[in-house]
């Protein structure tokens, strides 16, 4: 999941289409890239925010 972000982070910075540092990816298209099921995702994602990531 980290890997996948950092890629859309610099897809979107590369592009300048970062708003405000921001870009955005919707569960779709992680699922699609990833194979991650949105629940995964969430779960991803919550030990990343607890990372301080």
């Amino acid at each position: 999941m980290l890997g996948e972000l950092y890629g859309r982070y610099n897809y979107f910075r590369k592009r300048k289409q970062l708003k405000s540092g921001f870009f955005f990816a919707t569960k779709e298209s992680i699922e699609k890239s990833t194979k991650l099921t949105p629940y995964k995702q969430r779960k991803s994602t919550n030990v990343l925010e607890s990372s301080g990531l």
